[in-house]
């Protein structure tokens, strides 16, 4: 982690999307417009890093899961996904966006964290997708 950002800061960041990501779970239209928002702000930013270059892996991973077509994946790991994601589209966060270069950092060691928590199963996740014809 940096020197201004905390791995504690990074882990309750995390964890303070898991009651939301539940709410997007059990919310069908919401979670297609979230998706949707966060598939939009991708495509404004320049994909800088392997861990952002993972957001359109992670964003089809949940929207996989909740189709039904992809299930094998623990619970757990779909709402650290979702969690992520969610501070990922969070304008104000620890460092907000509107700040150059900083205002991704703290996106970065989220999105790090989760896929540090989440590797084998985003793994998994990317052998089903091979099998499939997916990518």
């Amino acid at each position: 982690m940096s020197e201004n950002l905390s791995e504690e800061q990074v882990k309750e960041a995390l964890e303070s999307g898991y009651a939301q990501s539940e709410t997007l779970l059990n919310d069908k239209d919401e979670l297609d417009d979230f998706l949707y928002r966060l598939e939009q702000k991708i495509k404004e930013m320049p994909l800088v890093g392997k861990k952002f270059t993972m957001i359109p892996v992670m964003i089809s991973l949940v929207k996989n899961y909740v189709q039904g077509k992809y299930t094998t994946v623990p619970y757990g790991t779909i709402l650290a996904v979702l969690s992520a994601l969610i501070y990922f589209l969070a304008p104000i966060d620890i460092f907000p966006d509107f700040i150059p270069l900083a205002g991704y950092l703290d996106d970065m060691a989220v999105l790090g964290l989760c896929m540090n928590m989440v590797k084998t199963d985003i793994e998994n996740f990317d052998k089903w997708r091979q099998t499939q014809g997916l990518i």
